[in-house]
């Protein structure tokens, strides 16, 4: 079954541009370090048991071309601020996949060391502006997440689409985000295609945010996961009385986040919060419901 709801508004179309060539094609395989850009390995493939590691402020990958980028190993930096592990150009086409691992992370650790409660309160993160995949656009092409990203920075996102996107964003792999000021997917262009997001969104901070989209989509907004935002040191109640008290008495332990899903522009074919119909079996190929998904394999959006 879908709830729908439904929102439509006109803006101005924009204009794509990048006439570039397309190059040849790099592949990495082991170990490397230096930030790679798409106007000189053409398309860019990491493969599986293949590590991009930067150790500097910057983009791990720049799509500056029309080419591809698909990560199947890993993308990785410790303790680095002002980093992405993809960004894309705008003018150029190509397509964006994460079929592995990215993640950007710190050596910081939350500690108990205000009330000795047994949880770790917060900050959840020191350090600051990290982004998962980030796109400035306008871009031809596709955003696909399969894989992971795991941030733990403040004022950062897993995926943000600042430019707009002739194509779509899927999201079926996992978001996790600790850090205040966060958010796991945020739009802010025009998406001329849908949005679907089927992997766990979950983001842990101050006014940290799961989904927000700002400008339009003119396709449709469609979930099968669950989305959760949260600033509590714990989202489990505690039945020892002591404990929860004292959790309840530490502000760094009942922060508040931000909400869950926040939708600030128009979505012209609605918004689907899916699950499969009733009575579908295991495995069924069956699409009752009309959302391009197979029944059996639907997820439930929570």
């Amino acid at each position: 079954m879908r709830k729908r709801l439904m929102a439509a508004a006109a803006i101005a179309p924009f204009t794509l541009v990048g006439l570039q060539p397309a190059l040849a094609q790099t592949t990495i395989s082991n170990t490397q370090s230096a930030p790679q850009s798409t106007s000189s390995t053409g398309d860019l493939t990491i493969a599986t048991g293949g590590t991009l590691q930067p150790t500097v402020s910057g983009a791990a990958i720049t799509l500056n071309s029309n080419n591809s980028v698909t990560n199947a190993g890993s993308i990785t930096t410790n303790n680095v601020d002002n980093v992405t592990g993809i960004l894309v150009q705008g003018g150029f086409s190509g397509t964006v996949l994460n079929a592995g691992a990215i993640t950007l992370t710190e050596s910081y650790t939350p500690t108990d060391s205000v009330n000795a409660d047994g949880v770790a309160e917060a900050p959840f993160a020191q350090g600051t502006t990290r982004y998962g995949i980030r796109l400035l656009g306008p871009f031809t092409g596709s955003v696909s997440n399969s894989g992971s990203i795991s941030i733990q920075g403040n004022n950062s996102v897993a995926i943000a689409i600042d430019g707009g996107l002739a194509g779509s964003l899927v999201s079926t792999g996992g978001i996790s985000v600790s850090g205040d000021n966060s958010l796991g997917i945020r739009t802010a262009g025009e998406i001329t295609g849908g949005v679907q997001i089927s992997g766990a969104v979950s983001v842990r901070g101050v006014n940290a945010i799961g989904v927000q989209t700002n400008g339009q989509i003119d396709g449709a907004l469609t979930f099968y996961t669950s989305v959760t935002s949260t600033g509590y040191a714990t989202t489990t109640r505690t039945t020892g009385t002591t404990t929860l008290q004292k959790i309840e008495a530490t502000p760094t332990d009942v922060q508040q986040g931000g909400v869950a899903v926040q939708v600030k522009g128009s979505v012209l074919q609605g918004i689907f919060l899916g699950a499969p119909p009733i009575g579908t079996l295991v495995g069924s190929t069956d699409d009752l419901d009309g959302d391009g998904i197979a029944d059996g394999v639907e997820g439930t959006a929570v």
